[in-house]
């Protein structure tokens, strides 16, 4: 009987640290893929591959990144490391070390600061991975709700893949329109996608609402925007 116990608990004690280890070296991503979305390549459209003066500009950059990551007494922190390595990777068009490193940008904080979010869901799209983008740029907006360019990057995400989705292009826009006193750009925002789904009389109020605090210089084009739609009624 106690031999048995003996045994049971040592199994236990070996499993527990079974799991332990592979729990360290195996941690879970602070941010999944949906499961939804699958990736058929992961090259991007690489700006600065050129084979040149470009390339050797960005390698030269990836490499001063990964020596202030090195030093311990380096600013900034390895959060803008890890995005900026990110960014590089983004140059070159490799997609797959860009997400490797927003991935690493995301295990130090995945809650509070939105940039690896934003970037995240920027790479998601581009890869049209379009489920995991959208979760992206949601939780950006959640980490940094404050920040206006999370919730144009959300909206116009929403409207160009999405829009036929109105609950969630409504919600984002309202969300932001609740957030900023100078909600300008909701309205603009509105009133192109209304347009853009042939809601021509909502695209109207919009551009109407936005005259109310747009500045003088641009009331013309608006003005010429609505006569526009007008016509189409």
């Amino acid at each position: 009987m106690w031999n048995k116990m003996i045994w049971l608990v040592a199994l236990i004690a070996v499993l527990g640290a079974g799991a332990y280890w592979y729990f360290l070296s195996n941690p879970r991503s602070a941010w999944d893929m949906d499961a939804r979305d699958t990736i058929a390549s992961w090259e991007l459209s690489g700006t600065h591959k050129d084979g040149g003066a470009l390339e050797k500009s960005v390698e030269e950059e990836i490499v001063r990144l990964n020596e202030r990551l090195a030093d311990d007494e380096s600013e900034p922190p390895d959060y803008q490391l890890y995005v900026g390595l990110a960014n590089q990777y983004t140059l070159l068009g490799d997609g797959k070390r860009t997400y490797d490193y927003l991935q690493r940008a995301l295990a130090i904080d995945s809650d509070k600061t939105g940039l690896a979010l934003h970037n995240m869901g920027v790479l998601m799209e581009r890869l049209g991975a379009y489920q995991s983008a959208r979760d992206a740029y949601q939780r950006a907006v959640d980490a940094q709700p404050h920040i206006d360019a999370y919730h144009v990057a959300l909206i116009n995400f929403l409207i160009a893949r999405m829009g036929d989705d109105e609950l969630a292009v409504t919600s984002a826009l309202e969300r932001a329109a609740a957030q900023f006193d100078d909600d300008t750009f909701v309205y603009q925002l509105t009133a192109q996608w209304r347009a853009g789904r042939g809601e021509y009389a909502e695209a109207i109020v919009a551009w109407e609402e936005l005259k109310k605090t747009a500045p003088a210089e641009i009331l013309p084009g608006i003005d010429t925007e609505i006569a526009r739609l007008r016509a189409k009624l």
